[in-house]
């Protein structure tokens, strides 16, 4: 903005004005983790160990500053690595590289994988950092499988009448 003004005599006044109106930064990330259903592997209709789920991830830049250098980590999936190249813009948003996580019997066990993730990413503001954390819990239906095989033996012939009847047994194994 300029201010001017006219003297009653004399040549006018100029005079630049300038005002600097701070900006705070305030950087942050928001992380989103989904998980598909669990994948059966062995086709054997149940979810045991040894089958899989399949993790996604995205991140946004819900702050008001740049972010540089995303990275996502999950130590149950073994991930510590970045989330796409380059700077992420306020209000940008990108999907980091997928995740597969193989089912323990513990995991089966207690009917649900907890798991979760952490995004942390710098600025351009020496120093100053943000991060997220994102947790999801993928239910594991219980499905108990119990094969009973009854064979029958030999009739024992209780009163000995050499009759099927009351009171014979018969022994099965």
């Amino acid at each position: 903005a300029t201010a001017a003004a006219s003297p009653p005599q004399g040549q006018p006044l100029v005079r630049p004005a300038s005002t600097v109106t701070p900006l705070a930064a305030a950087p942050a990330v928001t992380l989103t983790k989904t998980a598909a259903i669990p994948v059966d592997l062995d086709g054997n209709g149940r979810i045991n160990a040894g089958d899989t789920v399949n993790y996604s991830f995205s991140v946004r830049n819900s702050g008001n500053t740049t972010l540089n250098n995303v990275l996502v980590a999950d130590a149950k999936l073994g991930i510590d690595a970045a989330c796409g190249t380059g700077p992420l813009a306020p209000g940008g948003s990108r999907t980091c590289p997928p995740a597969t996580y193989t089912l323990l019997q513990s995991d089966v066990n207690a009917g649900e994988v907890v798991n979760n993730a952490a995004v942390t990413a710098a600025t351009s503001h020496p120093g100053i950092t943000t991060g997220d954390d994102s947790s999801i819990t993928v239910p594991i239906t219980p499905t108990p499988n119990y094969t009973l095989t009854k064979i029958a033996g030999a009739l024992f012939d209780t009163n000995g009448n050499a009759v099927n009847d009351a009171g014979d047994s018969l022994t099965y194994t």
